[in-house]
């Protein structure tokens, strides 16, 4: 092979390689469940309780009703909320969050802090929060 043939074959695996580069690697499903419960406290945090209850799983909406999810909820309590972790086997995660709260007693104001296991599941190729029973 002649030096200029070399130098042609060298550029074009040299491209190829930068392609393969520049492919978007999967995300796993902690990552991803992460993001989606983060989501999903976002819209809590600022009070958007229809939005947040788009993120119940198929099955938690069948048995709760939008108005019957938004009366049991607080809006303005929790002052932030952090994904911490999550393990996931199969279609199942465990998502920890650390949730900060405001509650009043007669006349004295409280802030404290709670750490919360969620459970997500995937239905349809999506995560989706699992509210307990």
């Amino acid at each position: 092979m002649t030096f200029r043939g070399s130098l042609v074959v060298f550029a074009g695996l040299w491209v190829l390689s930068g392609c393969a580069g520049t492919q978007s690697a999967p995300v796993d499903a902690s990552t991803e469940v992460r993001e989606r419960a983060e989501q999903r406290w976002q819209h809590l945090l600022a009070g958007r309780l229809d939005e947040a209850y788009a993120y119940l799983s198929p099955g938690s909406r069948e048995r709760v009703t939008v108005a019957y999810y938004k009366g049991g909820l607080k809006p303005g309590m929790w002052r932030g909320a952090k994904v911490t972790g999550a393990e996931c086997a199969a279609d199942v995660c465990k998502v920890q969050v650390d949730l900060t709260y405001e509650y009043m007693r007669p006349g004295v104001r409280y802030e404290s802090e709670r750490s919360l296991d969620e459970t997500w599941v995937k239905d349809g190729g999506q995560w989706w929060y699992l509210l307990p029973r």
